[in-house]
């Protein structure tokens, strides 16, 4: 699929599993990474949407629809790019929208379905955007996740971040073993994954 010798640094698959889009690291010459897009049906090559990445592909996310993809870079601004297909086979692929996140290092970008707000971005400083797409617009909200108790949830690191599908909620997990279910940037449940009881456990 032409990405030569270059590593593959991130993956995610549409949740109607017709799509893969494919992220890899930076090239050791170029310091830029490719993102491009296979039909899983065919296993051909539906797009090339960059090959121009700054430090990389850091991490993907497909929408629900699987209209839209964002991509957040491996460079110092973890710079966006949102790439929509019309058509939906992305054979019309465009750039929708490029801009910078925040200073750290952006982790984790997951959609969002039926929800205000069309996706969320999680650096590792604790920062996380809301964000919403109004046709070539794009604006968010940021919370930061404070290190002090009883403040906001996930004293950690978010290791893991996805969206359920339909309910419009974030879940967040962390090294602690903390599970958060975000329901918006200042409204979420916290609960200890090791208190859990599993539905097998002996009691």
């Amino acid at each position: 699929f032409g990405l030569d010798n270059d590593s593959v640094g991130t993956m995610t698959v549409s949740q109607c599993a017709k799509f893969v889009v494919v992220g890899t690291t930076p090239n050791s010459d170029t310091n830029s990474g490719i993102l491009q897009i296979i039909n899983g049906s065919t296993g051909k090559l539906a797009s090339v949407l960059s090959t121009e990445l700054i430090g990389g592909a850091a991490a993907v996310s497909f929408s629900d629809d699987a209209r839209l993809v964002a991509c957040i870079s491996g460079d110092a601004r973890s710079t966006m790019n949102i790439y929509r297909s019309i058509r939906g086979d992305w054979t019309d692929a465009t750039l929708l929208y490029t801009g910078p996140t925040v200073t750290s290092a952006t982790k984790h970008v997951v959609f969002l379905s039926n929800h205000e707000y069309d996706f969320v971005t999680i650096a590792a400083n604790g920062i996380f955007k809301w964000w919403k797409v109004s046709g070539r617009n794009t604006v968010s909200t940021t919370c930061q996740v404070q290190a002090e108790e009883g403040v906001k949830p996930a004293h950690a690191e978010v290791s893991v971040a996805i969206g359920l599908p339909g309910v419009g909620k974030l879940v967040t997990g962390n090294g602690l073993g903390e599970l958060t279910v975000w329901s918006g940037p200042e409204t979420f449940s916290t609960v200890d994954a090791h208190k859990v009881k599993s539905a097998n456990a002996k009691k």
